[in-house]
């Protein structure tokens, strides 16, 4: 009977539980597939979107293309004379409100004829194309080519190039390239007129992520710029918010155009998160109503653990002088009366660890304040030794060994962004007689003189590196022209040719100056030090003061 007393508030609670758990597992099932499956037909739905809009993009592409070989065809373009194809093509771009400029170029990739919507061409300003992946690629392939969209400032609109070759009959070669400037409005249009429900999305976005045409307007006007995710599904949306986005690759050509659909993620589970909460909120009262049971049943059982309970919590905040009150004579009450004799040790074991770590902190403080002081030490004199390592001692613009590690990334950046580098090697004239006559020590001082001239001149992008002697390798970063880095070289050269007065001597010097740039004179670092190298020793044969670029650069 004992037993059975005791035990009775464990089956009661084990009860509950029973009836607790099933349904709270059952709800987390429900919820979770109620979310995966909307999350999937609402993927699956935008998917379909997606593509039924690619496929009209695809269509309105393709019929532009068509009215161009139509217009090949029904008029055999490239058996009329000038005038004929001009008043053609202006018909064409008259009947034909999709397209925005016309240009017919020649075999050798000349236009020919240019005609605008928005601008007035002239003779004088038809452009060589030759070089342009829209005749390029109908040329060599005899194909259709359709390119990149890019924005037209003038019409704030994207526009699409396509180029057809106008095919010479008699010899089956391109006689000439007819380019069409294609209005993407159409497309803005198409995407306005969709009833999307649900908060959902769409838009086109080009290889480089800009978005080209949107049922807003105001998006592709802004410029606004789209990351497209790696797979469909969830990812960031175009406002930042996550969102559920599907996508379609329109197969047009060879530029990336994607049409995006997207949904945030908290309108496509809508329903699954109105389900959920509706399977919490019976948990809920379920839960609560047990709850309401246990209390009723354990109260009075509990009432001691809760006691001791809260003495534990006592003596974990700190207080050990809380006592735990054994009114029941049972394992509860013996339980107490053992946390009260374990308390009382703690608080005297607590005492003399007290007093140990006083001490011991003392101690401690002193040896953190010497190793705090050594660190700082060690840290300082590193960067004394970084700086000594890569810079020379005597005019602390950096050595050998920090300039060819700086050419190497100038030659990087310069290869990324297509402009130069040009390398400068400066050898200070006849400075043997002046370390012969005035001794070292007052060359060691012209040398630092030099060399603060000649930071003078640079920008503070470029670097001046000393190489050993009175020889200087100075790097150009991405100049504009040829003609700014003379401009930087005949300063340098100025500012040395400026007297100075060093321990009561006066100075005029003039230096030599080579010159190689990248990649005119030189594909890699190496062979442009060998080029800058000559072309110094070059400038240097020719008499004082002069510099020299290699034999295709001009030289003074």
């Amino acid at each position: 009977m004992y037993m059975s007393v005791r035990l009775r508030p464990r089956f009661t609670l084990l009860i509950v539980l029973l009836a607790i758990v099933p349904q709270i597992l059952l709800g987390v099932f429900i919820g979770g597939r109620s979310f995966v499956i909307l999350e999937a037909d609402s993927l699956r739905l935008q998917q379909e979107v997606a593509a039924n809009v690619g496929h009209q993009i695809e269509a309105f592409l393709l019929d532009a293309e068509q009215e161009l070989l139509f217009t090949d065809e029904a008029l055999g373009l490239g058996t009329l004379d000038a005038q004929a194809q001009k008043a053609a093509l202006n018909n064409l771009l008259i009947n034909q409100r999709l397209f925005q400029d016309l240009a017919l170029l020649n075999e050798d990739g000349r236009e020919q004829i240019y005609l605008s919507r928005s601008k007035v061409v002239l003779a004088e300003q038809l452009r060589d194309r030759a070089a342009d992946a829209e005749f390029l690629v109908p040329v060599r392939e005899m194909r259709t080519y359709f390119g990149a969209p890019h924005f037209d400032e003038a019409i704030r609109e994207p526009l699409l190039p396509i180029s057809i070759p106008i095919l010479d009959r008699r010899k089956g070669e391109a006689a000439f390239i007819l380019i069409a400037n294609v209005r993407l409005k159409p497309v803005w249009d198409l995407l306005a007129e969709l009833d999307l429900q649900n908060q959902r999305e769409i838009f086109v976005v080009d290889e480089a992520g800009r978005i080209v045409a949107h049922q807003i307007p105001g998006v592709v006007l802004r410029g606004t710029y789209f990351d497209i995710p790696a797979a469909d599904g969830r990812a960031p949306g175009l406002a930042g918010e996550e969102s559920i986005i599907a996508h379609y690759d329109l197969e047009i050509g060879p530029q990336d155009l994607q049409v995006i659909v997207q949904q945030p993620t908290a309108a496509a589970l809508a329903l699954a998160i109105s389900t959920s909460q509706l399977t919490l909120g019976v948990t809920a009262v379920s839960l609560v109503a047990a709850l309401l049971l246990v209390v009723l049943i354990t109260r009075q059982i509990f009432f001691p653990i809760e006691n001791l309970s809260a003495a534990a919590q006592a003596v974990g905040a700190g207080d050990l002088t809380y006592q735990v009150l054994a009114a029941h004579d049972n394992e509860i009450g013996d339980l107490a009366k053992v946390f009260n004799a374990m308390t009382r040790q703690l608080r005297e074991t607590i005492r003399s660890l007290e007093e140990r770590v006083r001490a011991r902190t003392t101690d401690l403080n002193a040896s953190l304040d010497e190793q705090k002081r050594l660190v700082e030490l060690l840290e300082s004199k590193n960067e004394e030794l970084e700086i000594l390592a890569s810079h020379d001692f005597l005019t602390e613009v950096p050595n050998r060994r920090l300039f060819f590690d700086r050419l190497d990334r100038a030659i990087k950046k310069a290869n990324r962004y297509e402009s130069l580098v040009a390398l400068l090697y400066l050898d200070i004239d006849e400075f043997k007689f002046v370390n012969d006559t005035f001794g070292h020590s007052v060359g060691d001082k012209v040398l630092q003189a030099v060399s603060g001239r000649v930071q003078k001149a640079l920008r503070e992008m470029d670097t001046v590196a000393r190489l050993g002697g009175d020889e200087f390798a100075i790097i150009l970063e991405q100049p504009d022209k040829l003609e700014s880095v003379r401009d930087v070289i005949e300063r340098i050269q100025a500012n040395i040719a400026k007297s100075f007065e060093i321990e009561g001597h006066r100075f005029s010097l003039s230096s030599s100056i080579g010159v190689a740039v990248f990649p005119l004179d030189a594909d890699n670092g190496t062979e442009l030090v060998k080029q800058a190298d000559s072309a110094m020793y070059a400038a240097k044969d020719r008499g004082r003061n002069q510099y020299h670029f290699p034999a295709v650069q001009p030289s003074r």
